[in-house]
């Protein structure tokens, strides 16, 4: 939902109803185009996702996965609805796959989705579903670092 309006006094009532943006009128034409940009980005990054019918039947959407797990040269995939499975790409391939995701490798053998994080430890992070991943001496700076990063662009949009 995206309002359009020339009165500043229903912003609030809009954000209530989930609304994306909140545009004032007159809009300068860039603006508007900017605007449009960072939805339909927002919403085709959510729309990106696999088919893996040993996991799920249906779309696995890349916003649904907590972590990926190596094991091998196969990957162990855990979802936030519960379910994982194991795939035959290697842990290097999902990194490359994920690289406009926000995900990041905590660990030699770990991926995670930062969305999925509740709190980053010493040596472990802690997820919403109440699992933890490890987090390696060797990767914990640059994956605060992203991490950082990550939660700063979030409050700007």
């Amino acid at each position: 939902i995206i309002i359009t309006s020339a009165f500043q006094d229903y912003l609030i009532a809009g954000y209530k109803i989930n609304a994306r943006r909140y545009l004032l009128k007159p809009i300068e034409k860039i603006e508007f185009f900017i605007e449009m940009d960072s939805i339909m980005n927002d919403y085709f990054k959510n729309q990106q996702g696999f088919y893996e019918r040993t996991i799920q039947p249906g779309k696995i959407f890349y916003h649904q996965i907590l972590f990926i797990e190596a094991y091998n040269r196969k990957t162990q995939i855990t979802l936030e609805n519960g379910k994982s499975g194991i795939v035959k790409h290697s842990l290097s391939e999902w990194i490359e796959i994920l690289k406009e995701q926000p995900f990041d490798q905590s660990h030699k053998s770990v991926v995670v989705n930062f969305k999925a994080i509740q709190t980053i430890g010493k040596q472990d992070i802690y997820l919403h579903n109440g699992q933890t991943v490890p987090v390696s001496r060797h990767y914990r700076k640059s994956f605060l670092q992203n991490y950082i990063n990550y939660l700063q662009c979030e409050d700007y949009e």
